[in-house]
């Protein structure tokens, strides 16, 4: 048992270092990677949201905005907030629904990017307390603006807002962007992901931080796979 209790520790140090090696939290307050966030972009967000007291979800979106706005220079501002109740528990049918509620009508120029708060489904808990991978969150991968969630987690909504601006690669092994997320258990702070961008992951970003969220991402067809659909 002792065993087990140091082998535990031995990889929840390494998961956590990991979340920071390679990053850019050590650079930001130098004066060049200040200038190269210039200027500032503003991000306009719409909410839908499920069980949630909407202003907890504003403030949440406020303390994710500090760290994109701090790395990168984009701020998100949330300029709706719509109730809704989610039919499915799948993240991509919950996409399609804010997808087909503004596409093709006068809202589709009114937002950059839709994120839909919702919980997990009662079957998935245990799964997560035995260790199962389960999805928190995904983006489309049409746009890259539609993001569905399922906890208000800082680096779950931080990786998928930041999966908006990545296009030439899916996830780092290091930062914000890995492809899992390591609990000690659900609703705990991640062992592996941190809140800042490797500096590789940063330099695409601002690459594409000026980018026309209305239009198609050019993505590579192994990353085409949660596309949306009509009605």
């Amino acid at each position: 048992m002792q065993k087990k209790f140091y082998l535990v520790i031995l990889m929840s140090l390494v998961l956590y270092s990991c979340a920071h090696i390679g990053t850019v939290e050590s650079d930001l307050n130098k004066p060049k990677f200040i200038l190269e966030n210039q200027p500032i972009r503003e991000v306009k967000v719409w909410v839908w949201y499920s069980g949630y007291d909407p202003n907890k979800i504003v403030a949440h979106i406020e303390q994710v905005s500090k760290l994109t706005e701090e790395q990168v220079g984009i701020r998100l501002a949330v300029v709706n907030t719509i109730s809704t109740e989610w039919k499915s528990d799948q993240l991509i049918r919950r996409i399609n629904k804010m997808y087909n509620e503004t596409y093709g009508n006068y809202k589709w120029n009114k937002f950059d990017i839709a994120m839909g708060f919702g919980f997990f489904a009662w079957h998935e808990v245990p799964l997560m307390l035995l260790g199962m991978p389960v999805a928190c969150g995904m983006i489309d991968d049409t746009y890259r603006r539609f993001i569905a969630l399922k906890t208000i987690g800082t680096e779950t909504t931080l990786h998928e807002v930041f999966h908006s601006l990545i296009f030439n690669h899916g996830h780092s092994f290091t930062g914000v962007m890995p492809a899992l997320n390591f609990q000690i258990f659900p609703g705990s702070g991640s062992l592996n992901m941190g809140n800042y961008l490797t500096k590789a992951d940063r330099e695409e970003v601002l690459r594409n931080k000026w980018r026309d969220f209305s239009s198609k991402a050019l993505l590579l067809e192994k990353y085409q796979k949660d596309m949306v659909s009509s009605k």
